[in-house]
């Protein structure tokens, strides 16, 4: 299957040379399952934020795009309740694009978005807060601290 043989091609690029601020790894052995991680840009209201993404690849890929979708919980005007409204990942994707291009533009999506506006970047500030800063995603990952740390 020539999807196959792509995504283990890509999954070997992600591995030795990642976009900047980005990771992905496959989920339970799945190649057509991966999860992404992006770190938010700087000098937005995502800076020093750590963004999680599921992303689904079709058995037609990369004829078809892959399904991304943020996990972490994120204000932004084209990432409604995660799902990601970005042409490239529909209308205007090419076979050509890999995982990579993907990653790029969605750290790109979030750079861009008008967090000029003093009302929009305090909204998004406050969410990056709540949800994607490093002891939010620890919890996510490994679970709420037990209540025997919590006795000295």
């Amino acid at each position: 299957m020539a999807s196959t043989k792509r995504l283990k091609k890509e999954l070997l690029l992600m591995t030795r040379d990642p976009p900047e601020n980005c990771s992905a790894s496959l989920v339970n052995d799945d190649l057509f399952h991966w999860k992404a991680s992006l770190l938010g840009p700087e000098e937005t209201p995502y800076a020093g934020g750590s963004f999680v993404l599921d992303i689904r690849f079709p058995a037609e890929y990369p004829f078809k795009p892959p399904q991304v979708k943020f996990e972490t919980k994120i204000y932004h005007r084209h990432i409604i309740d995660g799902e990601i409204c970005m042409d490239l990942l529909h209308s205007k994707w090419l076979s050509t694009f890999t995982i990579s291009t993907v990653l790029l533009a969605v750290s790109s999506l979030m750079a861009d978005s008008n967090h000029q506006e003093p009302e929009f970047a305090l909204r998004a500030k406050e969410w990056t807060d709540m949800h994607a800063r490093p002891c939010h995603t620890r919890e996510q990952i490994s679970g709420p601290p037990s209540k025997s740390s919590d006795i000295d």
